[in-house]
């Protein structure tokens, strides 16, 4: 018989070998714990896959996150299965589809997904009981996409790389450019071009593949230009990638194509939904402007020894391309005060129910305690049916309740048409699996992954203006393509809203029309005295400069609907020297805004208006403390000086919510029109007043930057 006073001893002496055992074992075998990735199995034999999650290593998951997938099958079977990724740490899943690919063929495949907060990715191909291939996918390469720096896609099937002209230049990768320190002369650190100070932002090449480029506009929003080689084809990429091009042309993007491929060329104007004008020679570069953007030719080899400037044109070009997406303007929208809506009617009604069920059957319970206990049961049973059948009737009427619709949009008009960007917030009124749809020529909708509300906008600038961070120019937030329920219909875009009761979730529409013609805006400036200045351009958190001249302003509206609050809006970038306390922060540059009131103008109206000493603001951390925002836009880049046409218009005439299709009641919605300026319609006089002002802020704040830099102690380097 077994001694039961030794168990005590015997239990201690295997958890003691347990432990041992768990101690000597090998790191990677404690690992297992984990999912693991690599397991040892190989691929499927024959099977070869290339998966790219982003821009050659960089991921920008504070926008929609291109997946591409190049599946070539060498074996003589046929390969079906599913793609799907996922997170090990929180086990979440996204089946991205069925793959079928035969024997002997190439597959390109390629999704558009928000991973905002993933934080490891795993793609599997998969036909359920036999993993075909496994892969990991970096989502953190450390490579981050800046906001001060222009990025050029360069698409080439071959594999090369872009190579960037060598200069001599004394900032070092990484490091911040002072005022001191900053190169008189434009050339490239590492794989970065540095054009000169006030001349353009830095561009960095990305080189991607044509099966890399996606299916939709939105992931294209990260970049803003596009290079094809001299070789490029027009069958080296299929339909929906040349409709996306053409989509983020129209929006903003720049798009190179060699004067040789003239084929690419007429693809791009077919694959945009805006008109292409006729080429005018920029920068000695043929530009066909569309939309927003724009399509140019270029001359010369990229990979030509004897040919050393094509290259250079192109990165002065893209240096000074702006960052300031049409997608990102509803952002600056004021917002809408709707003081009944239905949510808060059902809110109402569910409180109602439930407060006078607690009335019922806990206070009016309560004071029945000397009744006997056949009215008592009756009472309760009698409450308790009712309350069931008020709860019931409460239900279907909370299920088919529609929620509340509020939007504001904003029709940006360009060359060759118009551009119409809406954001729709949507709240529940107690359903769960909602839908809404919208109408408009060439719309898209997509429904928002992660988009903040006015209160905790306004906590994350407050949080972000306190850690000195500034806010990024991303045009679209992070989404998932979702399909169009409505492809009977034409110029229809109809999407699911999976949404909690009673919780908000915001979609982002575009919209084309090619018919619109713009607003013909004339100006004429004559520039009077001196610039002043009325701060020493050193911290503080505003300040002011006059730039004296007289403005003349004659406004033509070819639009079929009025526009009232017109103004015309000249946006700058200021140098200046901040406050930095123990440290030399160095030269910085702060958007300025000036505007010219010219109140409304009528349907084929013209309007004429003058103006003298234009005032130009400058705010430093401007808006992260304003709740009621303004419209202005940023400039081009460091130096630049833009002119846009604002107003305001009261119906939206591209984009209809589609009330028919969508378990939402619209409210009346905030819609604005803008228009920037092509270089040729702003007069000479004004850009070369611009350059001696920005030569004088270049100058006085170089010389702030000096004495400040005497004055501060140095901080030891470690």
């Amino acid at each position: 018989m077994r001694d039961v006073a030794n168990a005590p001893a015997s239990w201690t002496q295997a958890l003691l070998i347990l432990l041992l055992i768990c101690v000597g074992l090998p790191a990677s075998v404690m690992g297992q714990a984990a999912v693991k990735v690599d397991d040892g199995k190989p691929d499927f034999p024959g099977l070869d896959i290339q998966a790219v999650v982003g821009w050659d290593g960089r991921v920008e998951t504070g926008a929609p996150v291109p997946v591409s997938f190049l599946i070539s099958n060498q074996s003589n079977e046929v390969l079906e299965g599913q793609l799907i990724l996922s997170e090990p740490e929180t086990e979440r899943e996204i089946n991205l589809g069925d793959v079928f690919v035969g024997p002997g063929s190439v597959r390109r495949f390629s999704s558009v997904l928000a991973l905002s907060d993933w934080n490891d990715c795993v793609a599997t191909y998969t036909d359920g009981s036999t993993d075909f291939w496994t892969r990991q996918l970096p989502l953190m390469t450390g490579k981050d996409f800046s906001e001060d720096v222009n990025y050029l896609l360069f698409v080439d099937d071959g594999g090369r790389a872009l190579q960037l002209p060598v200069t001599e230049t004394s900032v070092a990768p990484g490091s911040q450019q002072s005022a001191t320190s900053a190169p008189e002369s434009e050339g490239s650190v590492g794989d970065r071009f540095t054009p000169r100070l006030g001349f353009g932002r830095s561009v960095q090449p990305v080189s991607a593949k044509s099966w890399q480029v996606p299916q939709h506009p939105g992931p294209l929003t990260v970049a803003q230009a596009m290079l094809f080689s001299e070789t490029a084809k027009v069958d080296m990429l299929n339909d929906p990638q040349w409709d996306a091009i053409g989509r983020w042309v129209c929006l903003g993007g720049t798009v190179f194509v060699h004067d040789s491929s003239k084929e690419v060329l007429e693809r791009l104007k077919k694959a945009a939904p805006l008109r292409s004008l006729p080429a005018v020679l920029q920068d000695e570069l043929q530009v066909y402007r569309c939309g927003v953007g724009s399509i140019r030719e270029y001359s010369g080899g990229l990979f030509s020894k004897d040919d050393s400037q094509t290259v250079q044109k192109l990165l002065d070009a893209s240096s000074q391309l702006s960052r300031y997406s049409v997608l990102s303007i509803p952002d600056q929208l004021p917002r809408a005060y709707v003081g009944t809506s239905n949510a808060n009617y059902t809110r109402l009604m569910v409180l109602a129910v439930f407060s006078i069920y607690l009335l019922f059957s806990g206070v009016v319970a309560l004071l029945m305690f000397r009744s006997n206990r056949r009215r008592v049961m009756t009472y309760t049973v009698s409450v308790v049916t009712i309350a069931c059948m008020a709860a019931g009737l409460l239900g279907s009427y909370l299920r088919n309740s529609r929620g509340d619709l509020h939007w504001q949009s904003v029709i940006v008009g360009g060359s060759g048409g118009a551009v119409q960007v809406a954001q729709i917030q949507l709240q529940s009124a107690g359903g769960r699996n909602t839908q809404v749809a919208v109408r408009g020529k060439e719309t898209d909708l997509q429904l928002l992954r992660k988009k903040s509300t006015d209160r905790s906008d306004y906590y994350s600038r407050f949080a972000m203006y306190n850690s000195g961070q500034t806010e990024a120019a991303v045009g679209y937030a992070p989404f998932s393509v979702q399909p169009n329920l409505l492809k009977e219909e034409p110029d229809a875009f109809r999407i699911g809203v999976p949404i909690t009761p009673w919780g908000v979730r915001q979609s982002i529409a575009t919209a084309y029309d090619p018919e619109l013609r713009g607003v013909q805006v004339e100006l004429r400036f004559r520039p009077e005295g001196t610039l002043t200045f009325d701060a020493n351009l050193r911290g503080g958190e505003s300040w002011t400069y006059v730039i004296p001249g007289q403005w003349t302003v004659s406004v033509k509206n070819q639009h079929p609907f009025d526009l009232t609050e017109c103004r015309l809006l000249l946006t700058t970038s200021v140098a200046h020297v901040p406050s930095g306390g123990m440290t030399v922060s160095g030269l910085k540059f702060s958007p300025g805004c000036g505007e010219i009131m010219l109140g409304e103008v009528a349907a084929t109206a013209t309007t004429s208006s003058a103006s003298s000493n234009l005032t130009v603001g400058v705010t430093t951390n401007r808006h992260w403390y304003n709740y009621e925002k303004k419209i202005e836009p940023e400039p081009s880049f460091p130096g630049a000086s833009d002119v846009w046409f604002v107003a305001r218009i009261n119906q939206s005439p591209l984009l209809k919510i589609d009330d028919e299709y969508s378990d939402f009641e619209q409210f009346d919605g905030i819609h604005y029109y803008m228009q920037k300026l092509t270089p040729d319609e702003i007069p000479q006089e004004w850009r070369d007043t611009w350059q001696q002002s920005f030569k004088q802020q270049m100058s006085v704040a170089q010389e702030l930057l000096k004495i400040q830099e005497t004055q501060q102690p140095k901080i030891p380097q470690f």
